[in-house]
């Protein structure tokens, strides 16, 4: 925790001390369901996300899927897939491709205040020969003010790293860091909650800050009930 706080404290001075020379606003639907075998204890887990990110001139889709384990109700460890294809308004496509693998920790510091840890690791594919290695830390925070309510207030903060240099993938060191607030919203289907809330994107590689308006719909979801192991 102090770790993933610490990563999001530098990330943030450097947002600060950057002075990125370009922005633009963009629109981000994602779509993310995480789910398992049985609810409680050890079992088979699946993730996939899809995401459809319009940028000022183009669009990027992205289809994430993974087959895994959760190890406990609460941590799980995964491995896949994910096509971006990005659609440019001039009428070409670029196409990237990633092979990638992620562990998430879902903690509780009070029944009000959640936390959730994520560490991604991605090996990335373009047009030319080279594979782009990436790291990403994420750590998010979700408060419930109370619990007759479903309402809660969601921030959270990603830090991307590249580990080395390709063709297609030329910046190694800091990438760029996502940082998102915004408002959750429970439903009343099983696993279903709904977000909403500003995005700031920073990109070192394009030398740019973005302002994303984004909207989630995040399931967490399985197959059968079982007792909560004691």
């Amino acid at each position: 925790m102090k770790f993933a706080l610490a990563v999001s404290a530098a990330a943030v001075t450097f947002a600060v001390t950057a002075a990125p020379a370009r922005a633009e606003i963009q629109a981000w639907q994602v779509i993310q369901m995480l789910g398992r075998v049985e609810e409680h204890g050890s079992s088979p887990s699946a993730w996939l996300d899809l995401q459809l990110r319009r940028r000022g001139d183009s669009t990027q889709y992205l289809v994430r899927p993974a087959l895994g384990w959760a190890i406990t109700q609460d941590l799980f460890v995964h491995a896949g897939y994910a096509y971006i294809p990005t659609d440019l308004d001039d009428g070409a496509t670029a196409t990237e491709q990633r092979i990638w693998q992620q562990v998430i920790y879902n903690g509780t510091i009070d029944p009000q205040l959640k936390y959730q840890l994520r560490g991604r690791a991605e090996q990335r594919f373009g047009p030319d020969a080279g594979v782009g290695v990436r790291l990403r830390a994420l750590g998010r925070l979700q408060w419930q003010a109370s619990q007759r309510a479903p309402v809660h207030l969601v921030v959270w903060d990603e830090v991307f790293f590249g580990v080395n240099e390709t063709t297609n993938f030329k910046l190694q060191g800091f990438d760029q860091n996502r940082t998102f607030a915004g408002i959750a919203i429970d439903t009343k289907l099983r696993g279903m909650r709904f977000e909403a809330g500003y995005l700031y994107l920073l990109t070192q590689a394009g030398d740019r800050s973005d302002h994303v308006i984004a909207f989630f719909a995040n399931v967490n979801t399985w197959l059968r009930s079982t007792p909560r192991p004691k």
